[in-house]
Formats: C-alpha cells, structure tokens, sequence
C-alpha cells in the first residue's frame, strides 16, 4: 500500500467516523483503520443532543434514515425506589434544528455516516486491521498495521506501512494511540461500575417505560430508558462485595427485571450483559506534533449527562474543518493548536458536571440519600441551562463585550426555501461557513473581504430581501428573529454551527479580515 493519504483516523467510532466524512466530504484523502472486522451492533451511547445531531445530518448520508427509530427524550426523571419523581430537568422545544434530545439506536445513525464515507472515492476504511506502530516526522506520520483476528485477540500476517500529512487517535478509552504518545491523562478518582443490560422490547411496554428514569435508591441505584422505538437501556450499580463475574451470570439481569420491573422473556429480549467501569479522566495534551486524539481516546466521563458521544462528535468536527483549512493550504498549522484550546474547556464544563452528578446518583449511604433528596425535591421540575458555548478561539468579539457577542454560541437552524425546495437550513445553504445577512451585503463588502469570501466559500444567505440573488426564504422565521434578537445585520457562522461572530453592516469587512487573520490564512 503505497498511496500516501492527507489524514489516518485509527478508530472508527462517532469522532473518527465524523472527522473523516468532514475531511473527506471536501475531497482529501482519507484513510481510516478499525480493528474490528464488522461495525458494532449494538448501541453504546443512546441519546444525542441537537447541536450533535446537527453535526450528524451534515456527515451522513441519509440523517432522516438514521434517526428513523429514534424518540424524543423531553425529560430525565429523577426517582425513588417507587418510581416517584424527585426531580425532573425538562428538555423542551429544538436545538440546532432538531429536538434538544433524541434517544437514538446508535448503529442506526452511524451506518449513516459510514454510508457516506463509503460513497467517497477518496476514502477508503480498513476494518479487521490492527495498528502496531507509528511515526511522525516534520513531514508525515507512518502508520504500520497488520490483519487483526478478533478470536483469537492478535495481529497476523505480513505487516504493512502507510504515510500521511496528519493521523488522529479515535481509538477508545483504552487509547493504543494516547498511549504509544505517552500522553498524561488526569484522573478525578472517579470509578464506578454498572451493569447493563440492553433489551429488544418483544411487545409495547407501559407508558412508564417510555421516559428516561433514574432511580436514587440507596439500597442499588438503577435505571431504565428507551433507545429508540424497539430497544430498552436497563442498568444497575455494581455494589461494593459484588464482582463483575457475579453480576453477569443471565440469571442476575432476569431476576432483577422481574423483581424491580416486572419484566419478563415474554416482554424483552436480553441483548447484551456487560459491566461499564465509569471514570472521569482528561487527557492533558490532545495533539502531538502531526498527530491528534479524539472523543474517547482524550476524555472519559460517567454517562448520567448523555454528553460522551456528543463530546466525541463535537471533537471531531472541530478538528475536521481546521484539517481542511490547513490541507487547502489556506491556513498555516498554527490553526490546529486551537483544536484543543476550543475543545478542552468545553468538554471539560461538561464532563465535571457529568462527574458531579454521578457522586449524586451513587450515594449508597441511606442518611446521605435523605439529604440528597431533600435538596433535589426543592428543585423540582426545571429546565437546564443551555450547554457550554465556547469561550476563547476563533471567535470575533470586537466592538462588542464578550458577555453581550453571541461569538462562541451554537447557531440555530430552521426551515428554508429557495427555488421552490424548502428543506433545513444547512442542507440547503451549507454546512461550511455560512454568512447569514438582514439584507444583501453586497454593497458593504470591500475588495478583501470578498476575496475571503470567495476563498473561504462563504455561503451567503439573505433573509429579508427576495429580489437578492442571495435571497432564501425563512419558512419559520427562526433566522430573522435570530438577527433581530441579536440587534446583528449579519452572523458569520462556522462550519462547526458555532457563530463566529455578528455586527452591524459597518463592521462586517472588519469580521471577515478578522476570520482571516484568525485562520492564520497564507493568502
């Protein structure tokens, strides 16, 4: 194999899989090598949040097919051992464009970027192939692997070697990536163990297993959730005295479920038994020279949240777009250290909330739980805030405060029309950089910023004037209300559906020669 690639991905889970659909949609060559002969399937992660189902629809090839069987998840119910609710975070309304949360059957979804990876000419997946080594100089990253038998756990036949500009580790908790680097992961001591039993429902279920409940009960906590339409997520805490051999025995998830649920073989099919050791880690250097990790590989967190896979897939598609740039030769290599300053404190607010509610969840002692309760019953029902926004990067604040800018904030998507096809807005638009304007911006525009536009390939969308050959028409008015909600003429938005920035028409050359010195651009 002697073709040399633009990038390597080892791993092809949620952020190896977005990253090479974002780098190979736009035409570089892209290897990806997974060690497992055929794509997992079962589900691992089962909710997504908007702005990742966003994310998704961008690199898939069919999002409407992936998400076919997914449900929406508009609440976690917090619960005592009767299933009464303690507490309930509402998840109300859209974000990005699509319901705040989905439950999803994750193998559904992926299939759909696969999909499109397979569809590309210029990407190429290697599945049953393990990777044994790697090297990087100041030019390119050698790669060598070998044929992976998954029965009997080793590498086999001749090994070969592979070269790129770039390779990313997306290879897992248990990184072969992070750990060839050396590099150090911070652990919060944060270690626990639940059983889960995923079940394919064999009949409808009450209604009361159609919602996400937590169960805070000291004595095991538990819990249940649909995944999707057809599949159910059972799990329960692995208590202290119990091992990992004693919990999985068939028996132990049936008894349970007949006890806590009433639950039988005539309702559900056991797919799957399996212990999940939850950790809370971060791994402190996310790039090395050519060479990057990703989603799992970079950090870990319990999963009470629902955000690891979101994290996966929002690490993907940062540093997919960054990729681009530096590959078209637009951008110096300097833009890729933004990688993990955008992407660590992010991650980080999420995966220590994560980390918090687990100590919550997992208080066994019964006094401890009283009080738990208590402060949990005065919350009541409430709606969370809105996820992290960026907070430093390739962002423009000038002019305005950095409390006041929407620079950093994820981006809404609505219902367009143009041409007589009305569709989301991204699909229609874009899904690069987008510049969204009240009224066509031409007449505003000097000689260099159009050149950054061109160069850029800005898409322009304007939502107030039909004659402008930009012109779309806001089926919802979820764009126009933006702008105004904003006092903004115009949101510069990047290809990750985080605003760049806004302003009024008199600032817009200053925000697009700012995007371009922001990208560290060679033209």
């Amino acid at each position: 194999m002697n073709q040399e690639y633009d990038l390597i991905v080892i791993g092809c889970g949620p952020a190896g899989e977005v990253l090479a659909s974002t780098v190979g949609a736009a035409g570089y060559n892209v290897l990806v090598i997974e060690r497992w002969p055929e794509p997992y399937p079962l589900p691992r992660l089962t909710t997504l949040d908007g702005e990742c189902c966003r994310v998704v629809q961008a690199t898939s090839a069919d999002v409407d097919k992936g998400f076919e069987q997914s449900t929406i998840q508009n609440a976690c119910h917090f619960v005592d051992r009767d299933g009464e609710d303690i507490m309930k975070v509402l998840y109300p309304g859209k974000l990005a464009g699509w319901p705040t949360r989905l439950s999803i059957f994750q193998p559904d979804f992926e299939k759909g970027i696969t999909d499109k990876l397979e569809s590309l000419p210029n990407v190429r997946i290697l599945r049953g192939f393990e990777v044994l080594d790697f090297s990087q100089n100041e030019n390119s990253v050698t790669v060598e692997f070998s044929p992976f038998d998954a029965n009997r756990m080793i590498a086999v036949g001749n090994p070969e070697k592979v070269t790129a500009k770039y390779m990313a580790g997306t290879d897992g908790a248990r990184s072969f990536v992070r750990s060839h680097l050396g590099l150090e992961q911070k652990d919060f001591d944060m270690h626990e163990r639940w059983l889960n039993f995923d079940a394919e429902l064999k009949r409808p279920l009450p209604e009361k297993f159609h919602k996400l409940a937590i169960f805070m009960d000291p004595s095991r906590p538990h819990m249940y959730m649909p995944i999707g339409e057809k599949y159910l997520r059972l799990e329960f805490r692995v208590m202290e005295g119990e091992t990992d051999e004693d919990v999985t025995d068939p028996s132990v998830a049936w008894d349970f479920l007949t006890k806590e649920h009433g639950l039988g073989s005539d309702d559900v099919n056991i797919m799957r038994q399996v212990v999940y050791h939850y950790h809370t880690r971060i791994t402190q250097q996310w790039r090395k020279d050519r060479i990057f990790i990703a989603g799992d590989a970079a950090h870990t967190m319990p999963p009470y949240m629902g955000q690891g896979g979101c994290a996966a897939i929002r690490d993907g598609r940062n540093l997919g777009w960054k990729l681009i740039e530096v590959l078209s030769e637009r951008s110096s290599e300097k833009l890729l250290d933004t990688y993990q300053s955008e992407r660590m404190p992010h991650a980080s607010t999420i995966i220590m909330g994560s980390d918090m509610l687990s100590r919550q969840v997992n208080i066994v002692d019964p006094s401890e739980a009283e009080k738990r309760d208590s402060a949990m019953r005065e919350r009541g029902s409430f709606t969370p805030p809105d996820l992290p926004s960026l907070s430093s990067g390739i962002l423009y604040f000038e002019k305005s405060s950095q409390e006041t800018s929407i620079a950093g904030k994820m981006t809404p998507q609505g219902t367009v029309g143009k041409n007589g096809k009305a569709g989301r807005g991204d699909d229609l638009i874009g899904s690069g950089f987008q510049l969204w304007c009240a009224k066509d911006p031409s007449t505003f525009l000097n000689e260099e910023s159009t050149k950054v536009i061109t160069r850029l390939a800005i898409d322009i969308a304007v939502f107030n004037e039909p004659e402008s050959q930009y012109a779309y028409e806001d089926i919802e008015g979820i764009y126009q209300t933006f702008l105004e909600n904003n006092d903004a003429a115009f949101v510069l938005v990047r290809p990750d559906f985080y605003a760049f920035g806004s302003g009024s028409f008199s600032q817009i050359n200053d925000a697009l020669l700012s995007l371009k010195a922001q990208l560290f651009s060679n033209y």
